[in-house]
């Protein structure tokens, strides 16, 4: 444990003192991440074991749906064989290039500080994602990949990818309408009644009812969870929207569209970013009433833009120093909440 430790500090540092030294130090940065997560001991993680399960389950390029499962995992992992790589390692390593050198680019390109973004995105998505849930990881990544798409209207070129996206995790067709969003204006009201709306009725237990809904039976992974709660079969699957972690989220959600003003003056991709994480949080109490799986599941695919918006408290929170000390914190937050409160890996070990 003591390698992420020290890149903690050594992000903490760099984020503190906005040491850049061009393209060669996120280079390195991507580097170092890539490494860590794709050459990652099986067993480090939730998810790995699973992982060499299905590698070994699938032996033709579209053996993954047979099962249910998205197929971008089973021909990664029959192309790599084509080349003589027969370990789930490759498979790792692959996804997490994908992952990490997605998020690091949309970083660079859409950040106002991105060694913040980049310490954010350590404490928060980078252990959540592409160390673990590294199907998910690689979906968010051709997202972020797309915005692009999003802002200059190139609507054929931005659904191609969020059908690639989806090829990994089914769920990142939510993306599709994001397309249709204003990303010039935006009514700070209606987003912060509909935040709240969704908070109410999730603590009503009123969005249970979406269980009852007819298209839960046709999605089978939506349904399994549906039951699980419905029998009471899997504690985890309880939603909890008084969860500490789901509240800091919403304080976070209100806060940014609160001053969204002040924030699209000063950035012109703020409104965009303001909007998702908004979207996010109206997702995560909406679907609670499925299961805390679920809702969170899909409030994330949105939240992955957080380490860009996160970093907007800079525009509002003044003097300056105080808004970098405010971001770190959040930063601090969401990683102790992984490293203590609910870890999410075991001590490192690597395969090399």
């Amino acid at each position: 444990m003591i390698v992420y430790y020290c890149f903690f500090i050594y992000l903490t540092l760099l984020a503190v003192l906005n040491i850049n030294k061009g393209k060669a130090l996120f280079i390195l940065i991507t580097g170092y991440l890539v490494l860590f997560a794709g050459t990652k001991e099986l067993g480090v993680d939730r998810d790995s074991l699973n992982y060499l399960q299905m590698y070994e389950l699938f032996q033709g390029y579209f053996d993954a749906l047979k099962f249910g499962i998205e197929p971008g995992i089973s021909i990664v992992g029959i192309l790599l064989r084509k080349i003589g790589f027969n370990e789930i390692y490759g498979v790792f390593f692959v996804f997490a290039l994908i992952g990490v050198s997605l998020k690091i680019q949309a970083i660079i390109k859409y950040s106002p500080m991105p060694l913040l973004s980049i310490f954010l995105y350590y404490c928060f998505m980078f252990f959540k994602q592409d160390f673990t849930q590294i199907r998910a990881a690689v979906a968010t990544g051709i997202f972020l990949w797309s915005i692009g798409d999003i802002l200059d209207k190139r609507f054929i070129k931005y659904a191609l990818k969020i059908l690639l996206a989806s090829c990994f995790h089914s769920s990142a067709i939510v993306y599709l309408p994001i397309y249709f969003i204003n990303t010039n204006s935006i009514n700070k009201g209606l987003y912060l009644k509909f935040m709240l709306g969704a908070f109410i009725l999730a603590n009503l237990k009123i969005t249970s009812i979406l269980l009852q809904l007819p298209i839960v039976s046709y999605f089978g992974r939506l349904q399994s969870y549906a039951d699980k709660v419905s029998i009471g079969a899997s504690g985890s699957d309880v939603f909890n929207p008084l969860g500490l972690l789901f509240i800091f989220q919403l304080i976070l959600g209100f806060s940014m569209l609160y001053f969204v003003d002040i924030i699209a003056k000063k950035d012109k991709y703020g409104i965009l970013f303001v909007k998702l994480i908004a979207i996010g949080n109206i997702y995560l109490y909406l679907l609670g009433g499925i299961a805390a799986t679920v809702a969170t599941r899909i409030c994330e695919l949105f939240y992955v833009t957080l380490f860009i918006s996160g970093v907007y408290f800079i525009y509002f929170i003044r003097p300056l120093w105080c808004g970098v000390i405010f971001t770190l914190l959040v930063g601090c937050v969401y990683w102790a909440f992984q490293m203590f409160y609910d870890p999410i890996m075991m001590p490192y070990h690597s395969w090399l």
